[in-house]
């Protein structure tokens, strides 16, 4: 549901905003926002935020995936997903030094499919 700044965060005048399935949405903290009752019996509405920070402390303040990671759905989403797709998300680049055996072997677990496309390799 979405509030015009002219009606001054008056939610009885909050218009829906209704999507196909699949799509993505961006707006600011300063849209004035809420979501709608969810009606469907299948299915799950994610919602995802961030923020920008430094680019070599992609994890520094941040709730995305390390709240949702047990989400069956999620997990599901993220591992089918590319290493390119998954920076969207605040994942670090394959490269990047957070990638040990260990760390790859979790995600694997927690995600399955991490690594379907050889994108990664332990940097330890």
């Amino acid at each position: 549901m979405l509030v015009s700044h002219k009606d001054n965060r008056d939610n009885s005048k909050a218009v829906p905003l209704a999507c196909p399935a699949g799509s993505f949405l961006v707006f600011t903290n300063y849209t004035w926002h809420f979501a709608s009752k969810y009606l469907r019996t299948d299915g799950q509405r994610f919602s995802w935020a961030f923020m920008l920070g430094r680019a070599d402390h992609p994890f520094e303040g941040l709730t995305s995936y390390t709240a949702m990671g047990q989400n069956p759905i999620f997990s599901k989403m993220i591992g089918g997903l590319s290493a390119e797709d998954r920076q969207l998300f605040r994942f670090p680049p394959p490269n990047d030094a957070y990638y040990t055996k260990e760390t790859l072997a979790a995600l694997e677990q927690q995600y399955p499919g991490w690594n379907a496309r050889g994108e990664y390799s332990p940097r330890d």
